[in-house]
């Protein structure tokens, strides 16, 4: 054995993926069609979940910042990068592509960001969504899972290179170029939920009515003749109410509703709430509640537990991908969504303006620094606007413990910031006289 083959089996990550040689598919673990279908298009739960998160962070939309080489923090309000993903292809407006690419994300852990360019012009034209089952990923040999992505298309397979494509995957503790489907994690709350709502649904059918035992019939012709008799003239809700008349010697027991059926409904709501525990949902929010605090403490924990950390993902791949390809020479430019405003999670509007005249009249803050943190322009706060309030019932000492007349113009706090910039004026100096 050579030393390069044996420092490789050395220095080989334990994994699985890292093993699978140059130019073989990376196998995924999960089948989509199972998923959409049973999750996705048939739980309702597990849909009001997914819809509800991708609505809500396909309302947000990012800036892209420019940063210094001192550290500071430039926006940039208009940028090629930023008419991209407003109009990122014909087809779609920026809202349905945001949630379109949240959607795949959340039902299959997976979404795949094709970055269109035209000729030898590295930078994209339009941004193209491909459906994840569509994907595959190909592995690039030793220590690289993956190489490229291959998609068959109706004129055959494409290879898409590794800097042309926005992978975006969840954690998966067994497969590293695989995303792990939430769907997965609440299976047994999906196919119980699914299974309820089946029984219900026979339930309804049948017009609300419990099990029936049907006696008199001797053979099995007879068994199958008044079976059809009862779903032709009895059974069903279209003939719901119905009065049975039997025959001589047919009798009926009505086996009632269980204990089992009567918890049905319970059920239901419980695998519903695992399904949304799962999406990192609050019950809340699509149960409903009388508490407008829990409503709005339900909805600032959809956006840190589920909405922003969807985002992060996404923003961490394009600033990694797509960024770089738009910044010209000295920038260092990334994508970020600005928690200042998003309402749910910015201090009450009364609470903040409250906080801010205080410390305004504490002398923390000045005129112009509160303005700014209210949002008003803080270049209108007037000549005095860079001053600090001092209260009537503060005397300020120096460290030699002499005491300042508090009518001192050139007094200065102790943080070294003058305090009565301004002359004392006529009524000031009426008031000393006294």
């Amino acid at each position: 054995m050579s030393f390069k083959n044996f420092m490789q089996q050395k220095m080989a990550p334990v994994h699985g993926d890292y093993y699978i040689q140059k130019g073989q598919e990376n196998p995924k673990e999960h089948k989509y069609d199972e998923i959409a279908r049973d999750a996705y298009q048939y739980n309702a739960y597990f849909r009001a979940c997914v819809e509800l998160i991708s609505n809500t962070a396909a309302s947000l939309n990012p800036v892209l910042c420019n940063y210094t080489d001192n550290g500071d923090k430039e926006q940039l309000l208009v940028s090629d990068l930023w008419k991209l993903l407003m109009h990122p292809n014909p087809d779609e407006g920026a809202y349905s592509f945001k949630q379109r690419m949240f959607s795949y994300a959340l039902v299959a852990d997976e979404c795949y960001i094709q970055l269109v360019t035209v000729g030898r012009d590295k930078t994209p034209r339009a941004l193209n969504i491909i459906q994840p089952d569509k994907v595959k990923v190909i592995s690039g040999g030793y220590s690289n899972p993956v190489g490229h992505f291959e998609i068959n298309s109706g004129n055959g397979v494409v290879k898409i290179p590794k800097s042309q494509m926005i992978y975006v995957k969840g954690f998966n503790p067994t497969k590293i170029t695989a995303g792990s489907p939430v769907a997965y994690a609440s299976g047994y709350a999906i196919d119980t939920n699914n299974e309820m709502m089946k029984y219900n649904l026979r339930n309804m059918q049948n017009g609300g009515v419990p099990p029936l035992v049907i006696k008199g019939a001797r053979t099995q012709r007879e068994v199958d003749g008044l079976s059809d008799m009862w779903d032709r003239t009895y059974g069903g809700s279209n003939n719901a109410g119905k009065p049975f008349f039997p025959m001589s010697g047919v009798e009926i027991e009505q086996l009632g509703m269980s204990n089992r059926d009567a918890q049905w409904l319970e059920g239901i709501e419980l695998t519903g709430k695992q399904i949304m525990m799962a999406m990192n949902v609050a019950p809340e929010i699509l149960l409903g509640t009388s508490n407008r605090a829990s409503y709005e403490q339900a909805y600032k924990s959809l956006y840190i537990q589920a909405v922003l950390p969807l985002w992060q993902g996404f923003l961490d791949a394009m600033n990694n991908v797509l960024v770089p390809l738009f910044a010209k020479k000295g920038q260092h430019l990334m994508l970020e969504i600005d928690r200042n405003k998003i309402d749910a999670l910015s201090e009450d509007k009364n609470e903040l303006h409250k906080r801010e005249r205080q410390d305004y009249l504490a002398g923390i803050a000045t005129r112009k620094e509160a303005r700014e943190v209210l949002g008003y322009n803080p270049e209108d706060s007037g000549a005095d606007g860079d001053s600090f309030q001092r209260p009537v019932n503060v005397t300020v000492v120096p460290q030699d413990g002499e005491e300042i007349d508090p009518m001192d113009g050139d007094m200065e706090d102790v943080v070294g910031n003058n305090l009565t910039d301004a002359e004392p004026n006529a009524d000031d100096n009426a008031i000393a006289d006294r």
